[in-house]
């Protein structure tokens, strides 16, 4: 006791003081890490298990020799880096080991990517940086990517992480919202009925997931309630505005859709299509001439058929010259666009440029082109005109609403008589038969034609406004 009066007060204060500080330290990194940690899982979601996968991306076909890295594919830097990409998509960062070659699962990758409908590109390799490499062992980007609609999946080689096998990350990003995210914004509607940006992403991610019912409804919600809430959360606005312009007959949303969209080349050809399928061929019109005016080198091979989509505008309006006109520079740009510019030069009566046309198109070897010379006036047509798959063609999506496929194909018309039918629909099975990519639909239609005549039918099945239908095409004259 005499020991301890020896030590001064005013060490004992300083002792006292950094006890309570240390003591507040510490409560203030437990509290910091506990927000920090649930801030990431909201971020982020749950961990992945190979059973989210399949659920979320059913058309992502899974190496049959390979097991989901459940480490590297939840270890928090790949979480969050993939977290980021969070709009009208989520990503899946998916890591695998196997004891094959890569270059044997690669291979097996692009055959049944395309057997499946995904699209093959090639990139140039990047080099990745060192800490890439030690954290998520990456060695480098690889340069194949496969694409499907607003789906896109990089495949990755990286280092071995466990020896004897080998290891590749597929990176996925998949057009709508994450089952987690929807969890909470279903949580968030149910605290608050009036938020508005909730509804709007509810939506847009229902339908992504092919609820169409639940999408409906969340859709009538979002557009109630922005009326006493409006919408300002970007990311709300801009799904809000893509859902209405993949599936809305409504022209009253066109505002709202020019309000919230973010006007890229992605949001304007919507647009276009949008006011194709309404019928409102003067603002389809200026759209597309709009688009021709600023396009993009990275958007150049679009060029031809903006200016066949513009054609078929102006036809309708009556403005047959100026409508010729852009067949004509599609047909130049590409010439297997040479059936808008055949097709209208016959129907202004100028029958040799049509025959002209389609003998350059023959000598340029495009097999239907020939069918057409030689039938002549036997030559048959459907006047439909494929676009492309929809931006949200997905595997959960067409299980949703009940397709049976692999993929499906966004077609509109040329004028003509089955037009009123076919116009702006999702085409997914010709005969019966599901459609499994695009060259297996452009061959079935190439064969199909060259063996009709005027009056044959053939029956598609389609999608349309939440509901699948068979719809019975009429084949008539190309060159009457």
């Amino acid at each position: 006791m005499q020991g301890s009066s020896n030590i001064p007060r005013w060490l004992w204060w300083f002792l006292g003081c950094s006890v309570v500080i240390g003591f507040i330290v510490l409560c203030s990194c437990g509290i910091g890490s506990f927000f920090a940690y649930r801030f990431y899982r909201e971020t982020v979601g749950p961990p992945i298990t190979l059973a989210d996968v399949k659920r979320m991306l059913p058309d992502l076909p899974i190496y049959p020799n390979a097991e989901l890295d459940k480490m590297l594919t939840n270890f928090p830097t790949s979480r969050m880096t993939a977290s980021i990409f969070t709009g009208d998509q989520f990503a899946l960062y998916l890591a695998f080991q196997t004891q094959d070659p890569l270059e044997k699962v690669l291979e097996w990758y692009r055959r049944e990517m395309k057997r499946r409908g995904w699209r093959e590109f090639s990139l140039s390799k990047t080099q990745v940086p060192e800490w890439a490499k030690r954290i998520g062992g990456i060695v480098a980007l690889s340069d194949t990517y496969f694409a499907r609609g607003g789906n896109g999946v990089f495949f990755q080689t990286m280092t071995a992480t466990t020896a004897g096998k080998n290891s590749f990350a597929l990176l996925c990003f998949v057009i709508g919202i994450s089952d987690w995210e929807m969890k909470r914004l279903e949580e968030r509607v149910k605290r608050n009925p009036d938020d508005s940006e909730a509804w709007a992403s509810l939506a847009f991610g229902y339908f992504c997931a092919g609820k169409w019912a639940e999408s409906q409804k969340a859709l009538k919600e979002a557009l109630e309630k922005s009326k006493s809430r409006p919408i300002r959360n970007l990311r709300a606005q801009r799904r809000l505005a893509k859902l209405l312009l993949w599936v809305s007959d409504d022209p009253k949303v066109l505002p709202i859709v020019r309000s919230y969209g973010d006007h890229d080349f992605s949001f304007q050809l919507s647009l276009a299509k949008m006011l194709l399928r309404l019928e409102r061929w003067r603002e389809a019109e200026q759209t597309l001439t709009s688009m021709l005016a600023t396009l993009t080198p990275q958007y150049e091979n679009w060029r031809n058929w903006l200016h066949t989509l513009r054609g078929i505008a102006r036809w309708h309006q009556g403005k047959r010259k100026e409508a010729v006109e852009d067949f004509e520079r599609a047909y130049r740009l590409d010439k297997s666009s040479y059936v808008g510019a055949a097709w209208a030069h016959r129907q202004m009566g100028n029958s040799v440029k049509a025959k002209q046309i389609l003998l350059e198109a023959a000598k340029a070897n495009i097999p239907i082109a020939q069918n057409f010379l030689k039938k002549g006036r036997k030559a048959v047509w459907l006047g439909i005109l494929p676009i492309s798959e929809p931006d949200w063609l997905s595997g959960r999506w067409m299980e949703g609403v009940g397709i049976k496929g692999e993929w499906a194909v966004e077609v509109f018309c040329f004028p003509t008589r089955n037009s009123p039918k076919l116009n702006g629909v999702i085409i997914f099975a010709i005969n019966g038969q599901p459609i499994r990519n695009w060259q297996e639909y452009r061959t079935q239609m190439i064969a199909i034609t060259e063996r009709a005549k005027a009056g044959d039918k053939v029956t598609f099945s389609v999608w349309r406004n939440g509901k699948v239908e068979n719809v019975d095409a009429v084949f008539e004259p190309f060159l009457p």
